[in-house]
């Protein structure tokens, strides 16, 4: 997350999960109020009360600096050219890839080209 170490941690499973079940963590004070707001809201414990992704989304933290990425554009050439050939070079022709690097086709091939 943002400060680098999972939220709940322990040795003992039992321990472990008494933490998650009673959101026992340490928000570190160094990160902004919007932050640690965020955190709380993402690790309440309650699911009626627990914020979703779209409210995340909302979240003034998450808005601050926000950039939002536009529409996906399959006759873009980049797509088309530059990210298939490498995977067209080692084992697909150009249908195939395409539907590997989109949801027509899901399966290893889609994925391991997003290494």
């Amino acid at each position: 997350m943002l400060i680098g170490q999972l939220p709940f941690d322990d040795r003992n499973m039992v321990v472990l999960y008494q933490k998650i079940f009673k959101a026992d963590t340490k928000i570190p004070e160094w990160l902004s109020p919007g932050a640690q707001n965020l955190l709380k809201r993402i690790l309440e414990p309650n699911p009626m009360k627990r914020i979703n992704m779209a409210e995340i989304k909302l979240h003034e933290w998450f808005q601050k600096d926000y950039i939002p990425v536009g529409p996906y554009d399959d006759d873009d050439d980049d797509v088309r050219h530059g990210a298939i050939l490498p995977v067209k070079q080692v084992w697909q022709d150009d249908t195939n890839c395409i539907m590997l690097k989109t949801n027509l086709c899901p399966n290893i091939g889609k994925y391991t080209t997003y290494l």
